[in-house]
């Protein structure tokens, strides 16, 4: 279970640029909670992503400052980003911000299609246990 409080906007003005959508985040007895930043393209597929996924805050936490990086592709239609809150508990969310970042500051997206191997392996599906 999960909820969110979000915001959609056009990506025109960032298209070609990389984006920080970043804010202050406090929580009681969050089971996780984070900032999370989605670029869209026309069709409404997400190209960019990144919801905090291994940097979340849980527990009790004072005002943490939270970021999340990413690039807007010139195919960029749309832009969406938001505090989400996991399971049980209670976050507060302030003083957000998006802006256009120096290509210095790492992205967080991770849609990391890098990762996946250049050329196919085991085509013939072997399994060792």
């Amino acid at each position: 279970m999960f909820g969110t409080m979000m915001q959609s906007i056009q990506a025109t003005a960032y298209r070609e640029k990389r984006i920080m959508v970043a804010g202050f985040l406090r929580t009681e007895a969050v089971e996780r909670a984070a900032i999370w930043f989605r670029v869209d393209d026309v069709h409404g597929d997400p190209v960019q992503f990144d919801n905090m996924t291994n940097r979340g805050l849980t527990g009790d936490q004072d005002w943490t400052y939270c970021a999340c990086v990413l690039d807007v592709p010139f195919e960029a239609a749309s832009l969406h980003f938001g505090v989400l809150l996991e399971g049980s508990g209670t976050v507060w969310a302030d003083s957000f911000t998006c802006h256009e970042v120096q290509t210095s500051i790492p992205s967080t997206n991770q849609l990391h299609q890098e990762l996946l191997p250049l050329h196919p392996t085991n085509l013939s599906f072997d399994m060792t246990v």
